[in-house]
C-alpha cells in the first residue's frame, strides 16, 4: 500500500480517489496521508487531508515535506478524522 496520495487537480468535482485511497488503506492496516487540491470536490468532505493550492508551487513542496516527515501519531490522527 502506498504511504501518500498527492492530487493536484485543478477542476475535478468530486474526484474518487482519495475516497478509494482510504480504502486500500483499512485493508492494508495503514495510515496514510492525502495531500490534495483544495479545489477537489473531496476536500470539503475528507477533513484530515493536507490542503494545497496547486497553482503555489511552493505551497505544493512545503504540503509534501510536511506530509513525508509527519509523526506517526499526528498521521494517525488526520487519518482518523
Amino acid at each position: 500500500c502506498a504511504t501518500l496520495l498527492f492530487d493536484m487537480s485543478i477542476r475535478a468535482g468530486l474526484n474518487s480517489s482519495p475516497f478509494e485511497f482510504y480504502i486500500a488503506q483499512h485493508q492494508c492496516d495503514r495510515r496514510g496521508l492525502v495531500v490534495m487540491s483544495e479545489f477537489c470536490g473531496a476536500s470539503s468532505i475528507l477533513s484530515g487531508t493536507i490542503p494545497i493550492n496547486p497553482w503555489h508551487i511552493q505551497n505544493c513542496a512545503e504540503a509534501l515535506f510536511q506530509a513525508l516527515e509527519m509523526e506517526d501519531e499526528e498521521r494517525f490522527d488526520r487519518f482518523a478524522r
